[in-house]
Order: C-alpha cells, then structure tokens, then sequence
C-alpha cells in the first residue's frame, strides 16, 4: 500500500474519533467548542493519561456541565446523558489520542523518507560530478 492511501486512512479514523469525541463532549457541556479548545489545550500540556485522570476525577475543568438535579435527586434527562457520556469518554478519547498518534508518526516517517531521497539525490549528484571531472582530467 502507498504512504498516501494509509495517510487518508488514518486521517479518516483520526477525523472519525474526533467527531465522536466532540459528541461526547456537547452531551457533556453546555458549550461544546469551549470544552474542545480547553481538551486540546490541556491534552498537548500534560501526559495524556494524566490529563485524562484529572479530567475524570473533575470534569468541570472544562466548563459547565449539562444537566441538574430536580428536588435535590431527582436527575433530568440531560444528567443522565452526561453521565452516560462521561463513561464513554473515556474509551474514545483513547481511540482519538491512537489515532492522533498514528497520524503524526505516518507523517514523520514520510518526512524522514523525503529527507533521505533529497540526501540520496544530493550524494549522487556529489559523485557524477566527479566522476564527470576525472573524465575530464583524463581526456586532457
């Protein structure tokens, strides 16, 4: 398979897993672009698995959260998916940091592998000229 068939590939399960994350997090807070910059935010500043325990233990890092208790517990409809919601977190944002990772380490490896083409083309070019310069200094 080419580098640019597995790249679209892992760009869609990275696009995918991004999209369910986001889903997640628009079940969970009151606003879902707010929770997504502060995700990133605070996924690119910590471990992630760090990130991921401290979003678990406090998941208000991130905003206000949806839903509320009636009469002090009574849950509504909106808490119960959040709650849902929050144990799913877990488990796709796992998928999306997977994804991430494979994303970024394909596009490594194509830049290392042009890096080697450009060094290759640079050394041959390095040895035709001199070979074309002994050629010359024999036939003179």
């Amino acid at each position: 398979m080419s580098d640019e068939y597995i790249k679209k590939r892992l760009e869609g399960e990275y696009n995918l897993q991004t999209e369910k994350l986001r889903n997640l997090l628009r079940t969970i807070y009151r606003d879902e672009n707010r929770a997504w910059d502060k995700w990133q935010k605070l996924s690119e500043k910590h471990r992630f698995d760090v990130f991921l325990n401290k979003f678990q233990k406090n998941p208000k890092v991130l905003g206000k959260l949806q839903g509320n208790v009636r009469f002090g517990f009574l849950p509504n409809e909106a808490r119960q998916d959040r709650e849902r919601a929050l144990r799913e977190v877990k488990f796709v944002s796992e998928r999306w940091r997977s994804a991430r990772m494979q994303l970024h380490q394909t596009d490594a490896r194509v830049a290392e592998q042009k890096q080697q083409q450009k060094t290759q083309t640079k050394e041959a070019e390095q040895v035709r000229s001199q070979v074309q310069q002994k050629q010359q200094g024999r036939r003179r």
